[in-house]
């Protein structure tokens, strides 16, 4: 059985950093951490924040977005665009997270990020 992954040179396997998991608020924007595997955005007041999700660092590499705090008539919003998403052409390179519970699950494949669960609107 280990040598089924063996023989497939293109799998990678699912790496989850044990950096510890990063909550982002209102006076956060910018480039996301990626020395973590989860990140959650605690947005409470009106407006919206912009962030930025760099290429990855090893593939395999999983990254968890997830939105603890918004307010449901989606004036508090967490905007994130994927500098390289995977499915660019089907509109994957920006989501926003608006809704309290709302996630997105992304892998780094070594070229781009690949959504492995959506639970959020992509907006491009």
């Amino acid at each position: 059985m280990a040598d089924a992954n063996n023989n497939k040179p293109g799998h990678i396997f699912p790496l989850v950093l044990r950096g510890a998991a990063v909550e982002l608020g209102n006076s956060d924007d910018g480039d996301l951490p990626l020395d973590t595997s989860f990140v959650s955005f605690n947005i409470t007041a009106g407006g919206s924040n912009n962030f930025n999700l760099k290429d990855g660092e090893v593939p395999g590499q999983l990254l968890v977005l997830y939105c603890e705090n918004a307010d449901n008539d989606n004036s508090h919003i967490a905007r994130i665009t994927i500098e390289s998403a995977l499915g660019v052409a089907d509109a994957l390179d920006e989501f926003r997270l608006q809704q309290p519970d709302e996630s997105v699950t992304l892998m780094w494949n070594g070229e781009a990020w690949m959504p492995l669960q959506i639970n959020c609107t992509f907006t491009s």
